[in-house]
């Protein structure tokens, strides 16, 4: 079933099409079958393989998943159980319930709170908008102004 022409992305691809693309390795890569080539090599901004299927794009470990075991249940994502986006053999993915897996990356009851990649330190982030500006030079100067106040906040704390 395809999505809309607008839509360039699908989820759930159904095993057996993805088992006639694809031949799994056990290195977690996808071989396309028709050009014998690996597939997936592309990076995703989130840090995940993808993979192109019927024109769609999909992250690899998705169909990795989804060539062993089916379908993804409904409300589950699809876990990388040693925190490695790019490791995508079978044995180290798993259908955990999304909010499952959104809470283990939060690492914090706290909205705006989270540990640092190396687990060693906290970050608090705080997302602010300094309002609509008529030209991008001026939404530019605005947060030249933004980062100077704060900058000088910083230093007369010090």
């Amino acid at each position: 079933m395809k999505q809309s022409s607008e839509s360039k992305y699908i989820s759930n691809p159904d095993q057996k099409r993805v088992q006639e693309v694809f031949e799994y390795l056990p290195t977690g890569q996808l071989l396309r079958k028709k050009l014998n080539k690996i597939t997936g090599r592309k990076v995703s901004t989130l840090g995940y393989y993808q993979a192109r299927i019927d024109d769609y794009v999909i992250p690899v470990h998705r169909l990795v998943y989804i060539y062993h075991h089916g379908k993804i249940p409904e409300g589950y994502h699809i876990d990388h159980i040693d925190h490695d986006r790019t490791n995508n053999r079978i044995e180290n993915l798993r259908a955990i319930p999304a909010r499952e897996n959104l809470a283990k990356h939060m690492r914090s009851a706290h909205k705006g709170v989270y540990k640092t990649r190396d687990a060693q330190r906290w970050v608090a982030k705080v997302t602010i908008s300094l309002g609509e500006y008529d030209t991008e030079k001026d939404a530019l100067n605005a947060i030249k102004e933004y980062n100077k106040s704060m900058s000088s906040n910083r230093i007369g704390r010090e």
